[in-house]
């Protein structure tokens, strides 16, 4: 996630980035099956980072008291991201889900010259619409 971020320019993004990820790959291992993947693109305003697993349970938050030590995390994301969502099914790449989040790129730092759609993070990363 850092090196992504960093090799575009975006290292303000690193600590959301981090935290948000952290919190929804560890509910993958808490609460799914199977491995996860992990998928990060850089679109013209966005970065958008999913974490997909083969699990059926989909995520609900919970209202944690103040002295539970789980039931934070999507809290934790909805409250640090600009944008965050489930897709589950077949829309998620086959069986299980994939929980999104976007971080939205400082105006003054967007990609030029691109009317739309991602920047790939990687030779041969078509990316998609966020």
């Amino acid at each position: 996630m850092r090196g992504v971020l960093v090799s575009f320019g975006l290292a303000e993004l690193i600590d959301k980035a981090i935290l948000c990820v952290s919190e929804l790959v560890t509910n993958v291992h808490q609460h799914a099956k199977g491995d996860l993947q992990l998928t990060v693109t850089v679109y013209e305003t966005c970065v958008r980072v999913a974490v997909r697993d083969e699990g059926q349970l989909l995520p609900a938050p919970r209202h944690a008291n103040a002295r539970d030590t789980e039931g934070r995390g999507l809290f934790l994301v909805t409250a640090m991201s600009d944008a965050c969502g489930l897709v589950s099914g077949t829309l998620a790449g086959g069986d299980g889900k994939s929980v999104w989040f976007d971080l939205a790129i400082p105006p003054g730092r967007r990609w030029p010259g691109r009317a739309s759609g991602p920047v790939p993070t990687s030779p041969g990363d078509g990316g998609g619409t966020p």
